[in-house]
């Protein structure tokens, strides 16, 4: 149960990233991170008490790969015309529950965009008002959604498959994405320039944590320890198929950021 307690507050943190485009950020964006937790725990126990007191049962569905879907069969009839839309539904919510990690990536892509130059100018646009990314937004959203229909359509993959795809994807990505952060955590905090600023005064609350290097190197031991559970998962293919997906997305990436950066060297050498 474990990667599900970890898929169900997936994101939360990302909430921190809105601080350019909230209002008292100081005081709005603690407040919404907190809300967003009750509600999801609140969710968790509704989902929890309707789920267990509803047909077939727990012991039928304690072990059911989308005890959602038999749910609703089980309610609707196997045979209803609405169980294909809520099927198609509960498919587009894997992508929209990530609407934190969505933001969190335009706001990556925005940056690529207007301050390194690596990614097409037409990304770094933003709203006049809100500062918002907006087309970087809807790249994201565009890409992930293509992501997400491409699995169910263009594959064999039932629904229950494709959301197991989806979410081990999303389990994985993740856990490279806390590892990334807590090592650039650490690095950041042992730069001297940072250090400087911290001794002299001038930094008070960036980057800082009571728990400091030690919450971060926990943090690793945690996903360590979490990345070897998933790594037993792969022994079944339609893991194998997620982590062969996400692979394939990173070497993308890695290469187009490689031949950029050595367009940009050549251009630079020969000015």
């Amino acid at each position: 149960a474990a990667p599900f307690l970890f898929w169900f507050f997936l994101g939360l943190e990302e909430l921190s990233l809105c601080v350019e485009e909230a209002e008292n950020p100081k005081r709005t964006i603690p407040v919404a991170i907190l809300c967003s937790m009750t509600t999801l725990f609140c969710c968790a126990c509704f989902t929890l008490f309707v789920g267990g007191s509803s047909p077939p049962g727990i012991p039928e569905i304690v072990n059911d790969a989308a005890p959602i879907v038999t749910l609703f069969q089980e309610v609707l009839g196997q045979d209803s015309p609405y169980l294909y839309v809520i099927r198609f539904l509960l498919l587009l919510s894997f992508f929209a529950a990530f609407n934190s990690f969505v933001f969190f990536a335009s706001q990556i892509v925005s940056t690529l965009a207007a301050e390194l130059k690596i990614l097409p100018p037409l990304l770094a646009q933003r709203h006049t008002y809100w500062r918002t990314p907006v087309a970087a937004i809807v790249t994201v959203c565009g890409g992930g959604l293509v992501v997400t229909l491409t699995t169910f359509y263009a594959s064999s993959l039932s629904i229950t498959r494709s959301s197991q795809v989806l979410v081990f994807a999303a389990l994985f990505n993740s856990t490279m994405s806390y590892g990334f952060q807590a090592v650039a955590y650490m690095r950041m905090r042992a730069d001297p320039a940072f250090r400087s600023l911290y001794q002299n005064g001038h930094s008070t609350s960036l980057f800082l944590s009571p728990l400091a290097e030690f919450g971060a190197i926990s943090c690793l031991c945690y996903l360590a320890i979490f990345s070897f559970g998933l790594a037993t998962l792969l022994l079944e293919w339609v893991y194998l198929i997620s982590f062969g997906l996400s692979l394939f997305v990173y070497a993308i990436f890695l290469a187009y950021y490689y031949y950029q950066q050595t367009h940009t060297e050549s251009e630079s050498e020969s000015e």
